[in-house]
Order: C-alpha cells, then structure tokens, then sequence
C-alpha cells in the first residue's frame, strides 16, 4: 500500500512541519531561559503560550487530510480521499494517463506546469515551475504505479515506453511515416551520406519581437528617443560616465549597468540569429545534431510541436529555433524528424 499525497497535502504538510520546528525551538528557547534565570515573568509566559499555538497548529496541518490517494499496486486499486472522507476503491489503470498541462499563475507572471490523472483532473499531483521538472516527476509517478502518460501535447506512452528510445518505440509505427513540406514552407531535405539534414531557410521575425521590447527600454534609459537631440544627450551620458568613475560607489553602478548592456546585446544579438538563421537540423549515426548541440538517439524519447519544437530526453533536449518554419508546419515537421531519426538510428555505433 502507498498512500500518496497531492501537491496542496504536501504543501501543507511542509508548512506544518515549518510551524512545529519554529513553535518548538520558540518554547525550548523560553522554557531554557525560565529554568536558568529561577522564574518566569508574564511576558514569558504569554509568548511560550504563543509557541506552544504555533506549534499545535503546525501538528494539525500534518495531521489533517483533506486529499489523499490510497495505491494498491499488488491489487492494482486506488482509493481517492476527499473532504476527508475515502471513496471505494477503483481500478488503479482508471487513472492514466498521467498528463502534463500548462496552467497560468495567479497574481504573477509565466506559467506552471501541473501533473494531473485524465481521470480526476481537478486534483494535481505535482506543480513545477520548469516543464522538464513536470516531466520528471509525472515518469516517476508513471513508473511506480505502471500507468501510461502524456507530456503536454506528446504521443501517449506506456509505463513500458518511458525509458524506451523514440527510434525503438516508434519502429513499425504509422507516426514516424514523415509528412509532405510545402515549398512555401521554405524547408528541404539534404542526403548527407550517411544520414540527413532538415534545411531551413525561412525568415520569421518572431523571436526579435521579445527582444524588441529590450531594446525599447534601453533607448527610454538613456533617453535616445530624438534623434536630433541624440549628439547633446550622448555627451550629458558621457559626462556623468566620467563624474560615477572618480566615486567607488559610481564605479560599481557602471560595472552593473554593463552587466545589464551586455545581457540585453546578447539576448538581441541571439534573437537576431533566431529570426534570419533558423538553422539546420543534422541526422547522422552520430545522432541529431542543431547549433553544435548533439543528443544521442538512446537518449531521445519525444519530439515535441512546440512551439518551439523540441526534441527530448532524460539527459537533455534540443530546442529549435521558433522561426525554424511557421506555426502551420510544425506538425509536419515533427513527423519527419521522427521519421529520420527512425531511419537513421538503426546505423548508429553502439554504445559499449
């Protein structure tokens, strides 16, 4: 039997451990210091009353379960507690697969990744800020209790599959027969011998749109936005430039701004190369290969539509840049990179 808790049980149970520790230490503190000074004043006494609250609260956020899920994997049943009351026991496959879905944050910016059960899907198991995370903890849950899984917009896989190469998992497989490529889609197909390479040449201005904003904002800090008082701010710039170096705490607010200048020209700079160089994807028997970056076929398990595209494995990924070709080709090009990479694998070197 396994009794699993979900992501709020075990945020509770966290926080209710933070309350005991802090009350306890709180009441040993006060109880140590009455014992060593003979006596205990009514100030004492009110705080150690305090600790000893925070400390019982804290035990009833451990104790209390609102939400829980009971496994059976001998039996292969499940049992969901809700409100604190346990329903009767179902098939344990009724809760696959597990999926992994995006879900916005309240009150704050970007997204959070949560692992839920297509069959309750109002209870989340895991909630992780990183979809890598996400996905990590929904194969380990798949693995325990031997139930089929989904990574966002992936293929299905069973528990069987998870560890299992894409080349092997898919051979035979109608999914890795590769799509047509418009023209219009500006990509191609290079023999490589031994291998292929998936060529674009399509131009997207896609990726510049986030960096554009930075650049924006560097133009409003210095306040470059006339271009006929560019020359008189440009000197205003430099004369204060020179004023911070003769201040050691000028200095280092220079040396931070050019940390600042230097992120903002890289992070430009790459969306430049993104827009007008998508870049080439390599399949050899050395295995798949973009921007000098290179997984092993062993090590590839999906190949995700993105956007961007990606290609994943336990011990890395290989994003593609989001002008690699547009939105509507994505499915396209999802299948025929797995259909080279089923192609080509069988040739590769084995390992060991």
């Amino acid at each position: 039997m396994e009794r699993f808790l979900p992501d709020v049980e075990r945020t509770r149970w966290q926080g209710g451990w933070f309350f005991v520790s802090l009350g306890g230490l709180a009441a040993a503190a006060l109880l140590w210091r009455a014992v060593t000074v003979g006596r205990a004043n009514t100030t004492s006494l009110v705080l150690f009353a305090m600790a000893g609250a925070l400390a019982a609260w804290g035990l009833r956020l451990i104790l209390i379960r609102d939400e829980a899920v009971e496994v059976d994997l001998d039996k292969r049943t499940y049992v969901l507690t809700r409100d604190g009351r346990p329903a009767a026991a179902r098939a344990l496959d009724e809760l696959g697969p597990l999926v992994t879905y995006v879900r916005g944050r309240e009150g704050r910016s970007g997204n959070e990744y949560a692992v839920r059960s297509s069959a309750v899907s109002d209870l989340a198991f895991f909630v992780a800020g990183t979809p890598e995370k996400a996905r990590r903890h929904m194969e380990d849950l798949a693995r325990r209790w031997r139930l089929s899984c989904q990574f966002l917009d992936g293929a299905v896989r069973t528990a069987e599959d998870l560890d299992k190469p894409l080349h092997e998992r898919l051979c035979g497989s109608a999914s890795a027969d590769p799509a047509p490529l418009r023209p219009e889609w500006r990509l191609r197909i290079d023999e490589l011998k031994p291998g292929y390479a998936l060529v674009s040449t399509n131009r997207s201005f896609a990726p510049f749109t986030e960096s554009a904003s930075i650049l924006v904002a560097l133009v409003s800090i210095f306040g470059l936005g006339s271009v006929v008082a560019l020359p008189s701010k440009l000197r205003d710039t430099m004369g204060e430039m020179r004023e911070m170096l003769g201040d050691e705490f000028g200095k280092v607010l220079l040396g931070l701004g050019g940390v600042v200048l230097v992120v903002m020209a890289f992070q430009i700079a790459r969306a430049l190369r993104d827009a007008l160089f998508p870049g080439t994807l390599r399949v050899t028997p050395d295995g798949v290969c973009y921007r000098r970056r290179r997984l092993a076929f062993d090590d590839i398990e999906e190949v995700m539509g993105g956007p961007p595209i990606e290609i994943l494995g336990d011990r890395g990924k290989l994003r593609l840049s989001a002008s690699f070709c547009p939105a509507e080709a994505r499915g396209a090009v999802v299948a025929e990179i797995q259909g080279l990479i089923v192609a080509v694998a069988p040739h590769a070197p084995r390992r060991g």
